[in-house]
């Protein structure tokens, strides 16, 4: 299940490939473009054919903070392997249905 999205929400696309050595680099551009705004956030997953947990973690933190700021994080268009890859680590509910 994947929530609707309001069009004032900034936007960031995943790379194909997420592992551990591009963490660094994405947490730099959700940290200094997106977290500082006060609002709900948008990820597309579409692209994603690969990511590791350090990825899938640094997403739940996002999502932890913004959720604690009374914001959330939207996740659209997941790719299978996004979806098979949070599934696999037990966080698909809490990614997408917002459980935690």
């Amino acid at each position: 299940m994947e929530d609707t999205v309001s069009k004032e929400c900034p936007k960031y696309k995943l790379p194909s490939i997420l592992t551990i050595e591009g963490v660094d680099g994405f947490a730099q551009a959700i940290k200094g473009s997106f977290l500082s705004q006060e609002s709900d956030m948008q990820i597309d997953a579409s692209a994603v054919e690969n990511i590791t947990t350090p990825a899938i973690q640094l997403i739940v933190a996002i999502k932890k903070s913004l959720l604690a700021n009374n914001h959330n994080l939207i996740i659209v268009n997941s790719s299978d392997e996004f979806k098979a890859a949070t599934g696999r680590l037990g966080l698909a509910d809490l990614l997408f249905e917002g459980k935690v």
